[in-house]
């Protein structure tokens, strides 16, 4: 097959999934490109980007942020699309159906710099790039549109227009959903429920198990949370569990690392400051992949606050990497944890239940390690990126074959 993957950004290094399913249909021997909507800025990257040359099978439509910059190159792509492509331009300027990317001129410099006319499968991530693999379906392009929704997008229609993935719903052939929270919301929408299929991402157990050394230096009990610094993670708590904890009364040192970076950051360290909790919370910023297991390899617990999570991908690192979890009973959180077993689950924005759960795994070393163990078999049983990628070739042959 040839199949074409619609992004925001590549490479994104908090995307992961995406990377795992691209170079997966590369091993698998099919043809893939990556169209994106957007250059990443980000300098870091995974070594799988070099490896499999995909910079080599991206390209970026990248249209002018400055709107006067986009206003005159528009005047230049409609006369040139209107000569070539004439429904595809005509189409990207439908502003009832396409929205912000329509009235924002995006959608017809996306249109008109998708170039892969021979691909047999479009597979975009987010509902956005559903509606712009149901534009190239619409105007020529002969083409199985595949769009999975990742939770971001299904809160951005809740919180404005219900019907701003209609062309995506009509359009796709199947709609994927990374979680049974998700799959709710998209038929709630409107999705047809018939293409609605589920479809988590994954890991590679292996990879964090082999690299797991059991925890820190002596004494030393390391708790971490891996996220972006934004409102729905609410770091905020997390913070607060920390500063909730008996410190003098446990006879562990404690040390909370926040792993990611975000708009939520310079508050977060004030409010760290405040507690007087910097000689014990460490930001560590951005780093690359490799860097994120290394930390998660040193960790004891791992703590995930958020207040509003389709699915929670860093939870199947972290019991991949037999680390017990301590995380909020919100969305797709559930699904991605063996509660009980492997994970503790507690209700959000609850600090001091956060304290309390964190700090009988702080004092039961025997309880992490049992923990740690049910978290990689878990995971294993029911997340392994490769027999998830066998699936989703098999999904992509029997669309193309329908």
């Amino acid at each position: 097959m040839k199949i074409a993957f619609l992004v925001n950004s590549f490479p994104k290094i908090s995307e992961t999934f995406i990377l795992s399913q691209v170079t997966g249909m590369i091993d698998r021997g099919h043809d893939v490109y990556i169209f994106a909507r957007e250059s990443s800025s980000e300098e870091n990257q995974h070594k799988d980007v070099d490896r499999y040359g995909l910079i080599e099978k991206t390209t970026t439509a990248d249209p002018p942020k400055n709107k006067l910059h986009r206003l005159i190159s528009a005047g230049l792509l409609i006369p040139k699309g209107i000569l070539k492509r004439p429904r595809r331009i005509l189409e990207s300027l439908r502003f009832s159906r396409y929205h912000r990317d329509a009235f924002s001129l995006r959608m017809l410099h996306y249109s008109s710099t998708f170039n892969h006319e021979d691909v047999d499968v479009l597979v975009c991530h987010f509902g956005h790039n559903g509606n712009l693999g149901a534009l190239l379906k619409r105007t020529g392009v002969d083409v199985r549109v595949v769009t999975m929704f990742h939770g971001a997008d299904v809160r951005q229609a809740n919180s404005g227009s219900k019907n701003i993935y209609k062309p995506s719903f009509k359009e796709s052939d199947v709609l994927l959903a990374n979680s049974r929270d998700t799959m709710d919301e998209l038929i709630s929408l409107g999705a047809d429920y018939s293409k609605v299929h589920w479809h988590p991402v994954g890991v590679n157990p292996d990879m964090f198990h082999t690299l797991h050394d059991g925890g820190s230096e002596d004494n030393m009990v390391v708790i971490t949370t891996v996220a972006r610094l934004v409102e729905e993670k609410d770091v905020e708590t997390a913070i607060r569990a920390i500063a909730a904890l008996p410190l003098t009364a446990l006879e562990s040192d404690i040390r909370y690392q926040i792993v990611g970076d975000g708009p939520k950051r310079e508050s977060l360290e004030n409010l760290t400051r405040k507690l007087d909790l910097e000689d014990v919370v460490q930001f560590e910023g951005q780093v690359k992949r490799e860097k994120v297991i290394e930390f998660l390899a040193a960790t004891d617990v791992f703590l995930l606050t958020s207040v509003d999570e389709a699915f929670g991908l860093v939870l199947l690192e972290a019991q991949a990497a037999e680390i017990p979890v301590v995380a909020t009973n919100v969305g797709g959180i559930p699904e991605a944890v063996a509660a009980g077993d492997s994970a503790i689950l507690v209700p959000p924005r609850s600090p001091d239940q956060i304290a309390r759960q964190l700090s009988q795994l702080i004092r039961q070393p025997s309880l992490r390690s049992k923990m740690g163990e049910k978290g990689h078999r878990f995971v294993a049983e029911n997340f392994d990126v490769d027999v998830l990628n066998d699936e989703l070739e098999s999904l992509l042959k029997k669309t193309l074959n329908s």
